[in-house]
């Protein structure tokens, strides 16, 4: 059976070209994606972790288990990433989006705002 060229059935124009290189893109960022080890449970919980930790978006020990720590850890860790993830669920595209962001761009760096102390008096409301 005879090769058919695509060229014959993809117009030659400015938008084909960009969806083209759209296309390659995204195989490229899927070929990348899967290479290297996958892990699940425990295991992924943990290298999670040692990431968030890593950025200074989680305090204290790796446990291994996915507690309110870890998801607020990840939360954090979103807002330093261009990348989605569900920061509420352990998952591989968490831990490699994790392991793009430089050390130095960690959650340290993120300015932390304390809530003014208000009193209401009479509906009025004193903060200091």
């Amino acid at each position: 059976m005879p090769m058919i060229s695509w060229h014959r059935f993809v117009p030659n124009t400015t938008e084909a070209e960009e969806a083209r290189a759209a296309a390659i893109r995204l195989r490229e960022a899927v070929v990348l994606d899967s290479v290297g080890p996958t892990y699940e449970g425990r295991e992924l919980v943990l290298r999670i972790q040692e990431q968030l930790v890593r950025l200074d978006c989680m305090a204290g020990n790796n446990s291994g288990t996915f507690e309110a720590a870890t998801i607020q850890g990840l939360r954090r860790a979103s807002l330093l990433s261009d990348e989605h993830y569900l920061w509420y669920r352990p998952t591989m595209a968490a831990l490699r989006a994790l392991k793009k962001i430089d050390g130095n761009e960690g959650c340290g760096r993120q300015k932390v705002v304390a809530a003014p102390r208000c009193l209401r008096v009479n509906n009025e409301d004193f903060c200091q």
